[in-house]
């Protein structure tokens, strides 16, 4: 397991996260995400390993928060390009906050 914490002083959205990860592989399990008191608020399931070209990676997520029972959020690749070029002008924090 891995668990994250974020520096003190930092303006944050979960007071820790816990990840679960295969040792030999180093391929996501599960993450759960946790507020400022600890509770757990939701989790993050990965599932059907897949080959997308020479990456191998779960293709679909399954996010379940905590406090809305019976709803979840599913993503499911079907497709995956990777290091294609980006401009990093994509990520300036004004693109980001962009809606």
């Amino acid at each position: 397991y891995v668990k994250a914490v974020p520096k003190p002083d930092r303006p944050i959205v979960w007071g820790h996260i816990i990840l679960a990860v295969k040792k030999d592989s180093f391929m996501p399990v599960w993450e759960k995400y946790f507020d400022e008191k600890g509770r757990l608020m939701r989790l993050m399931n990965f599932k059907k390993i897949k080959n997308f070209g020479t990456k191998t990676i779960p293709s679909v997520m399954e996010l379940i928060p905590q406090n809305k029972k019976g709803h979840k959020t599913v993503i499911e690749y079907l497709k995956a390009d990777f290091n294609i070029p980006i401009d990093d002008s994509i990520f300036t924090l004004r693109n980001l906050r962009k809606e």
